[in-house]
């Protein structure tokens, strides 16, 4: 070698030697940055957390988890929106980092973006089984959607994966209630009882199980004890509408309605309930005002949208019904009591053939349903074809021998 040669080697390898040295200490700023503001997040000191990630995302390389903890930093601050878009810049780094889908999806039911939140859950939980806290929070939206069995389905997983999360026994409650399983729903009242004392909402629902399952006396009792004790009397008062509503005590129910509204319950429940009772009295134009409103608090709701549109219906408004029932079977596409009011709104249209196209939906998902086979009779009457509807409509008299007196179009 040269002795040229070995004067340029030497200095060559001072260069290296420092450029080795400030990349060594610009990979450790970077983990320097990111790791104080984990700590300072851990420690609940979300300011200086927010700043330690605002510098780690100069220099660190792996964004994604940088934009993830700082997401997670904004939703303790109550900013929600900047949170949901640092889980937007994770995913844009990071398209398979599942953890920030989970947690954008838990943020939108924060916001109630119900079918957002459903679509990133359910992504996160097909991807990721380890995050429990998803199922529940998927759980609260199959309920709150009226998919009861799904809703029960994934309270099952948190409780064989001991979720450390009470509220998943009342909320799993109020779906084996709905899908009439009284037994179970107070076996999980039970378990959940000791984490909710003074809530209103398990001793509606317990009330409510109890009058379902006979126990007229005890379910007065605990009304009353959730109406004078709770956390909650409005929502009780309207559970206890409910029943009333089931036993057709309408005079009762619209009395505990107004209690419930007249003591500032700001849910949509009464007015959903006040409408329903409105509307199957006939007075169509006040159910729909009652429903307007409640959707207008929760627009998510497949069955408020299905009976005002059937009100908007019988009240003629039927580009308004359109909607509603469109935005219905949008939110289940198997809801057979939307397809057959979208056939009775295209048989008052004299639209005969998307009638039956949509009542026979209807039935396709639910094969004995009683005013759907009364109607698809009718629309074949019209369509000439009347030994056939004459026999539909002797089939839905079988089936409900009550059925002619609901029947409002003709």
């Amino acid at each position: 070698m040269t002795k040229i040669s070995l004067r340029l080697l030497l200095p060559l390898s001072i260069v290296l030697v420092l450029l080795f040295v400030l990349c060594f200490l610009y990979a450790k700023r970077q983990d320097l940055f990111y790791n104080l503001g984990v700590r300072e997040y851990r420690n609940h000191n979300y300011d200086r957390a927010l700043r330690y990630f605002d510098y780690a995302l100069r220099y660190n390389q792996d964004r994604a988890i940088v934009f993830f903890y700082r997401a997670n930093t904004q939703y303790e601050t109550g900013d929600l929106d900047q949170a949901i878009n640092d889980c937007d810049n994770a995913i844009k780094e990071d398209s398979r980092f599942f953890a920030a889908y989970s947690l954008r999806g838990k943020l939108f039911y924060l916001q109630n973006k119900i079918l957002d939140a459903r679509d990133d859950l359910v992504y996160a939980t097909n991807n990721s089984f380890t995050d429990l806290e998803a199922y529940s929070f998927l759980g609260k939206i199959s309920l709150d959607l009226r998919n009861y069995q799904q809703s029960i389905e994934y309270f099952d997983i948190c409780e064989k994966y001991n979720l450390d999360d009470p509220s998943i026994f009342l909320f799993r409650a109020m779906a084996r209630e709905r899908i009439k399983d009284y037994e179970g729903s107070l076996t999980d009242l039970d378990k959940a009882s000791a984490s909710f004392q003074g809530n209103g909402l398990l001793m509606a629902e317990m009330a409510a199980d109890y009058w379902k399952l006979g126990q007229a006396e005890k379910a007065e009792e605990m009304f009353k004890k959730g109406i004078e004790e709770s956390d909650n009397p409005g929502y009780v008062r309207c559970r206890k509408a409910d029943i009333f509503i089931s036993e057709g005590e309408y005079a009762k129910a619209l009395d505990e309605i107004d209690r419930a509204l007249t003591a500032g319950y700001d849910g949509y429940l009464p007015y959903y309930l006040k409408g329903f009772i409105k509307g199957y009295l006939g007075e169509y134009a006040e159910a729909v005002e009652m429903l307007d409103y409640a959707i207008s608090i929760n627009s998510y709701d497949k069955e408020i949208l299905n009976n005002n549109g059937y009100f908007n219906i019988m009240l003629h408004n039927y580009n308004i019904a359109l909607t509603n029932l469109h935005e219905a079977v949008q939110l289940d596409p198997n809801y057979p009591y939307a397809y057959k009011n979208l056939g009775i709104l295209f048989y008052a249209e004299g639209d005969y053939a998307r009638a039956l196209e949509y009542i026979e939906k209807a039935l396709t998902l639910k094969e004995n349903y009683a005013e759907a086979v009364y109607y698809r009779g009718l629309v074949k009457i019209k369509i000439g074809d009347n030994e056939s509807g004459e026999d539909d409509i002797e089939r839905a008299r079988g089936l409900d021998s009550g059925i002619d007196s609901t029947i409002r179009f003709r």
